[in-house]
């Protein structure tokens, strides 16, 4: 259970003491209460891309095109992040919205990877979606992290996130 820090008053000395998180506690009590915080944490990921992109939220289009798909249910805040600024950018630039983020090509990647091993060439394209989302982000790459995939042809990383992203294409999502 997480927890926050509330000062409390002992004797005239101040010191913190442990106190339960209240919406850790709704969702143990509440079924599908964490649905719904999720739900709100991913709105106001996307009211800060929105922001961040400088796109005025005055129609609905584009930030019902930041509804997340179903294969980030359980993923991480940080991909649904950069799959959120990567369709911002978009939007602002006058790009298409309907290929598929690297976020989304690294989601579809991991769930194909639980039914069977990727290939050499999924798992280096994969590993290069994750490199391109840290960078995307401002985070760190790790220091083991080189971007060296061995290629099987000239120009195989572009055809493969190409493929990719046309794969996870959404028809829904336009601009």
């Amino acid at each position: 259970m997480s927890q926050q820090l509330a000062l409390a008053l002992v004797s005239d000395e101040p010191r913190l003491i442990p106190t339960p998180d209240p919406r850790s506690a709704m969702a143990a009590a509440v079924p599908g209460f964490r649905v719904v915080l999720k739900t709100f944490d991913v709105m106001e990921i996307a009211e800060e891309e929105l922001a961040r992109a400088g796109i005025n939220r005055t129609g609905r289009d584009c930030f019902l095109a930041l509804r997340a798909p179903e294969s980030f249910h359980g993923l991480a805040d940080w991909l649904y992040r950069a799959h959120a600024r990567e369709l911002c950018e978009r939007a602002r630039d006058g790009y298409d919205l309907r290929p598929g983020t690297v976020s989304e090509v690294i989601a579809g990647l991991h769930a194909a990877s639980l039914i069977a091993p990727l290939s050499s060439d999924g798992t280096g394209l994969q590993f290069h979606c994750f490199l391109q989302v840290l960078d995307m982000l401002g985070m760190d790459r790790p220091s083991w992290a080189l971007d060296d995939w061995r290629e099987p042809w000239e120009g195989a990383r572009e055809d493969l996130l190409s493929d990719a992203r046309r794969s996870t294409r959404q028809e829904w999502r336009k601009r």
